[in-house]
């Protein structure tokens, strides 16, 4: 799930993953595994890609079903 919500959040800024990449200090290759569900991300890149992204933290919790 987070990674859909990254992959959407991304696209509404306008940036590739690379541009992500570059802007948040996240290796590009994080950047697609992350969008890819391969990897869980730690506390610490979820805030540096929501800076990168200019979104709140909370952005990326997962809705309550």
């Amino acid at each position: 799930m987070f990674g859909k919500i990254l992959k959407e959040l991304r696209i509404k800024a306008g940036m590739t993953q690379a541009e992500l990449a570059a802007a948040s200090g996240v290796s590009l290759g994080s950047v697609r595994n992350l969008e890819q569900g391969i990897r869980k991300p730690t506390w610490e890149t979820v805030q540096k890609l929501a800076r990168a992204l200019k979104e709140p933290f909370d952005s990326f919790a997962e809705p309550d079903v």
